[in-house]
């Protein structure tokens, strides 16, 4: 059986998501970042990041690049296609390098920074880049119901992106297409059972 390591809200979201869309029975767990729940969690990922996936074999996977795919796969959720599984490839390692680098950096600044005299100026420029990666990932919908052909994984991680966005008061309120995508995607049972577990906000006021 497969177990998700997941943090409410954050970007881990998008596994969350597709563990959902599965059907199959799985083990969640929730990790808590506190001191003892980090070294708890640790021995599971020693990077301390989520999300993690323990495979039916009891191997540990993790990281977005790795995690979505393969579940995508599992789920009947990825495009067979050579060259669609490559731009889908595309999209999420975008997300991963660019996208998610820029909601870290808004979300904890003073990892970024020996100074704290530079927190709030690290903050700022991470709400800037995420705001510019978020308008592109709007700019990719244009004219699309969803960022490949069919619903799959790159929307997933893209709704988690815009959600943790929103979380973090990042400027998305006039992504007219990212807003459309949120719409479609809570019309599926399984991204509306995730949005209302995790506690997610999609709408934003900024």
């Amino acid at each position: 059986m497969l177990a998700l390591y997941y943090f409410p809200c954050a970007i881990s979201t998008a596994a969350h998501i597709l563990m959902n869309e599965g059907g199959e029975e799985w083990e969640p767990h929730t990790v808590s970042f506190d001191e003892a729940g980090r070294r708890e969690f640790e021995k599971v990922n020693p990077r301390c990041l989520v999300p993690a996936l323990r495979l039916d074999n009891g191997d540990i996977l993790t990281e977005n690049v790795a995690v979505l795919p393969y579940l995508a796969k599992r789920f009947g959720l990825w495009p067979e296609d050579p060259i669609l599984e490559a731009k889908s490839l595309s999209i999420i390692g975008y997300f991963a390098s660019s996208t998610a680098p820029a909601a870290a950096l808004t979300g904890h600044p003073y990892r970024f920074t020996t100074d704290q005299s530079a927190v709030e100026a690290s903050r700022q420029a991470g709400i800037n880049n995420y705001a510019h990666h978020m308008a592109q990932t709007d700019a990719m919908l244009e004219g699309r119901e969803w960022l490949m052909d069919e619903y799959g994984a790159c929307d997933a991680y893209a709704l988690a992106l815009y959600g943790y966005a929103v979380r973090k008061e990042v400027p998305v309120a006039g992504l007219k297409n990212m807003a459309a995508l949120r719409d479609r995607m809570l019309e599926r049972p399984a991204v509306k059972k995730t949005v209302e577990s995790e506690g997610v906000n999609l709408y934003p006021t900024v």
